[in-house]
């Protein structure tokens, strides 16, 4: 009785990602045993109290760096690379309706004049100098 289990050996960016998921499981317990170890020390050492509180804060570290850097690894792995296609050389599409004349701020007249959008800086009132304020109301 033979069994199909599938191929033996697993891709390597998949194998890898197994791994730190593992080690992403593993990170707490580990955590836990080195947060208990003090408890196994002999009371009888000359680095007491001050010394297990510099062990647990550097453990405590450790394991803050250690999360981060699994973390970040996976976040890398999980993004897939996808070959994205170069972009085209084509106006976009808002820019189809601008008028062919290079000029961003509007179309030039023939007399030398741009015409610009009611909206646009420098249009001013009729009969104003285009300034916000000062002029004589319509």
């Amino acid at each position: 009785m033979k069994r199909d289990a599938g191929p033996l050996f697993v891709e390597r960016k998949k194998y890898r990602r197994r791994r730190l998921m593992d080690a992403a499981r593993i990170l707490p317990v580990a955590g836990f045993v080195l947060f208990m170890l003090p408890m196994l020390w002999a009371r009888g050492e000359e680095t007491g109290i001050a010394g297990e509180a510099i062990y647990l804060f550097l453990v405590w570290a450790v394991l803050i760096v250690g999360a981060a850097l699994i973390a970040r690894l996976l976040g890398q792995a999980a993004v897939p690379e996808v070959s994205r296609p170069a972009p085209a050389a084509e106006a976009p599409p808002w820019a189809t309706d601008l008028p062919e004349t290079g000029s961003a701020g509007g179309a030039e007249q023939g007399d030398g004049t741009v015409d610009r959008p009611p909206n646009a800086p420098g249009k001013g009132k009729p009969g104003g100098t285009g300034s916000s304020g000062g002029g004589a109301a319509p």
